[in-house]
């Protein structure tokens, strides 16, 4: 999103077609990865679910267009929901 990428999600020179779209990804607010920008771009289409220790910050699907925080730990207001889901 804040890079030159691919129709197939990899990120690389000026010459890909696509982006960039944002100046910088966000900061995650808070989890493993609180204050870091890292994505992990995915092609799967699948619906995604983040991770216990991610190894960065937000997920995004370029098949769909999602992103959210990779993050699986369930909020402490409402335990029935996982960080990933907002």
């Amino acid at each position: 999103m804040a890079e030159w990428i691919h129709n197939q999600g990899r990120y690389g020179p000026e010459e890909y077609p696509l982006g960039p779209y944002l100046r910088d990804f966000p900061k995650a607010p808070l989890g493993p990865q609180k204050g870091k920008r890292g994505v992990k771009a995915v092609g799967t289409g699948l619906p995604l679910t983040g991770n216990a220790a991610p190894a960065k910050a937000w997920k995004y699907d370029y098949t769909t267009g999602e992103f959210f925080m990779n993050w699986n730990e369930r909020m402490i207001s409402n335990p029935a929901v996982t960080y990933d889901q907002l």
